[in-house]
């Protein structure tokens, strides 16, 4: 298989894309969350981490944590 070059990006092709991603999640809420997702509705989870990580994004009750 012969490889495909890799050339930087021009930031013009991502600039307004993320700056609009970060403008949704900066103070407002998530958009997309708010209309898919009805506000009363809760989830369980277990995470299991295989090394330490960060949890972003959400409130989290850690049980049994070191």
């Amino acid at each position: 298989m012969k490889p495909v070059p890799f050339e930087p990006l021009d930031p013009g092709v991502y600039r307004e894309l993320v700056r609009r991603a970060l403008a949704e999640d900066f103070g407002w809420g998530d958009v997309t969350t708010e209309a898919t997702v009805d506000r009363d509705q809760k989830a369980r989870a277990i995470i299991l981490a295989k090394s330490r990580c960060v949890i972003a994004g959400c409130p989290v009750r850690l049980k049994g944590c070191v």
